[in-house]
């Protein structure tokens, strides 16, 4: 018999929203969605237990005048949804916003809105109700790329390769990596180097790590 009950759905997307509140009722008719579209309207209007809490990573969240990052947001949610649980939902397939997610916390399912599909869902649900982790396809092909990387890329390496992806520019990334730009420079030598790119534009080494799905 599965564990029926109340349903956090925190997304603004309307479709995505019907899709869940289909995919549960489809699973067991007992369960109860309830709907926000804030971490801040999730904990405000927290009155019941709930045993699933889904959470789009994207939703706008603040707490205490603050933007939150992705992480804070999970964290957050988790903190105060403790015996909830958690499935956090990502937009689309960046190979960044999976590696942070990943990287940063650890949910009971973690799925990409694309792959989402009613027969899918249905297996997470049942997955993450057996104390099983569930992964979307997406997620799940992104773990065996890194995992299996052959050019043996660190999570700085990852960082300095998003970062050049979306523009910024070298002198302005030290600081999110914590570490020096002669140091990062070195880096990216040594990355152009084992994508056989030595002396190479940035823009081949960006194309190369599209290539190779690490970006």
């Amino acid at each position: 018999m599965t564990d029926t009950g109340n349903v956090l759905i925190i997304d603004s997307d309307e479709d995505v929203i019907k899709f869940y509140k289909k995919s549960f009722f489809e699973f067991d008719p007992s369960y109860k969605t309830h709907v926000v579209s804030s971490c801040e309207e999730a904990i405000r209007g927290k009155t019941a237990h709930y045993v699933f809490v889904i959470i789009d990573i994207q939703v706008a969240t603040k707490r205490h005048n603050r933007v939150l990052s992705i992480s804070d947001k999970v964290e957050l949610i988790q903190r105060f949804f403790r015996r909830s649980k958690i499935i956090v939902s990502i937009p689309y397939g960046s190979n960044y916003t999976i590696y942070q997610a990943l990287s940063e916390f650890t949910p009971d399912a973690l799925v990409i809105k694309e792959d989402l599909i009613l027969r899918n869902f249905r297996a997470c649900i049942n997955s993450v109700l057996n104390a099983t982790p569930y992964y979307s396809k997406t997620v799940l092909k992104f773990i065996s790329l890194t995992y299996c990387n052959k050019f043996n890329l660190d999570s700085i390496d990852l960082i300095l390769l998003h970062e050049l992806n979306i523009g910024t520019r070298m002198k302005d990334i030290p600081p999110k990596v914590k570490i020096s730009l002669s140091a990062l420079e070195k880096r990216k030598i040594l990355i152009k180097q084992k994508f056989g790119l030595s002396g190479r534009a940035d823009r081949l080494l960006i194309k190369s790590a599209k290539k190779y799905g690490i970006i």
